[in-house]
């Protein structure tokens, strides 16, 4: 595709392959291989780019300088969308990611578990039964870590428990 434009920036970037060139034509950044393209923000260049996955990347001695001009200014960073309704809540979602978190390190652990043949079920238990306790085991193991990762210690997520426990059978009040 042939691109013309205004250069906003020239831009290196430090890489396993050695230090690599960009620059950014009208918002749009294309990548120019490991020699630095002679452009400087303001010029307004014509090259072809092809697509390589999703790199934008200019076709080699294909870019020229057609004219040029002051340094572009500044754009502004793009507004933050409102919040929509019943949208986005971050300690919501950090719950939710934290509460995945500590089920996959439980199932991780239950693995272990098994393969070292540590599992408290019997071997002659029956497979509902197996399930059952399997089960117990990984919900245990998951509000474990998960209270872990949110600060709250044995001792105090064990008189949470109780205490909803104890909860369940007060009436409402009046």
């Amino acid at each position: 595709m042939n691109i013309q434009g205004t250069v906003e920036d020239v831009k290196s970037i430090s890489t396993a392959y050695g230090t690599m060139y960009n620059i950014v034509v009208d918002g749009v950044s294309y990548g120019a291989g490991k020699f630095a393209p002679r452009v400087s923000p303001g010029d307004v260049v014509s090259f072809t780019a092809e697509q390589k996955g999703r790199y934008n990347n200019i076709v080699p001695k294909t870019i020229s300088v057609v004219g040029k001009g002051a340094a572009p200014a500044p754009r502004a960073a793009p507004a933050a969308a409102a919040p929509t309704r019943g949208g986005n809540d971050f300690g919501k979602n950090q719950d939710v990611i934290s509460k995945q978190a500590a089920r996959n390190s439980a199932i991780a652990m239950f693995r272990e578990l098994r393969e070292l043949d540590a599992l408290p079920i019997g071997k002659t238990a029956k497979a509902g039964d197996k399930l059952e306790a399997a089960v117990a085991i990984v919900d245990q193991l998951t509000e474990k870590f998960y209270n872990y990762s949110i600060g709250v210690s044995e001792v105090k997520a064990e008189a949470a428990a109780k205490a909803a426990s104890e909860a369940e059978g007060d009436e409402p009040w009046s």
